[in-house]
């Protein structure tokens, strides 16, 4: 999926794997914080663009090999204490 370019309203990133990642704080399915997820059918599509954005940004890092898995979890566990 890629926000840039798409038309409408915003689906729910949600893939049906919903488990809550200890260590990022993360969803395991979706990538989304707990508040994202609880705000997501309030949120306006300025901040689903947002969120998507995110999304695509923690896949890509968590993708790079040039990237240890604890800076990965210190900037999701970041995101994660400010959307709560």
């Amino acid at each position: 999926f890629d926000p840039l370019k798409h038309e409408g309203p915003f689906p729910t990133p949600c893939i049906g794997i919903c488990h809550m990642d200890s260590k990022s704080g993360l969803c395991k399915g979706c990538h989304r914080t707990i508040g994202e997820i609880m705000d997501w059918s309030v949120a306006s599509e300025s901040k689903k663009f947002e969120i998507w954005q995110e999304i695509k940004r923690d896949v890509a890092q968590r993708s790079q090999s040039a990237a240890s898995p604890s800076e990965v979890d210190a900037q999701c566990l970041s995101r994660a204490d400010f959307s709560a």
